[in-house]
């Protein structure tokens, strides 16, 4: 449902712009500042259009997991010789009692 809405309001802003731009290029289609405005408003659509895609939501975990997870990740330091995060970090059980409310 929200993804249908979403797509409308997309639709119905692009139809909304496009008028807006058929109007301008009627008035005077080769004046200085028509380009300035156009350029103006294709930025803004564009800006919606990005602000319509962000605002999405984000999945949040029941029990906190996720953030359990990016917690401990930050806290375990990144070792440039392995490569990687040594999965005995998520065993410890100092780290885990830390985070669990």
């Amino acid at each position: 449902e929200e993804n249908e809405l979403r797509k409308k309001q997309e639709q119905a802003l692009m139809e909304k712009l496009l008028e807006q731009e058929a109007l301008m290029e009627q008035q005077d289609p080769k004046s200085p500042s028509h380009k300035s405005k156009r350029q103006q408003q294709e930025l803004i659509a564009e800006l919606r259009r990005r602000q319509v895609k962000d605002n999405r939501h984000v999945y949040e975990g029941k029990d906190g997991a996720i953030e359990d997870i990016i917690t401990v990740l930050k806290t375990v330091p990144f070792t440039a010789r392995t490569a990687k995060r040594g999965s005995r970090f998520f065993c410890e059980p100092v780290l885990t009692e830390e985070y669990h409310y």
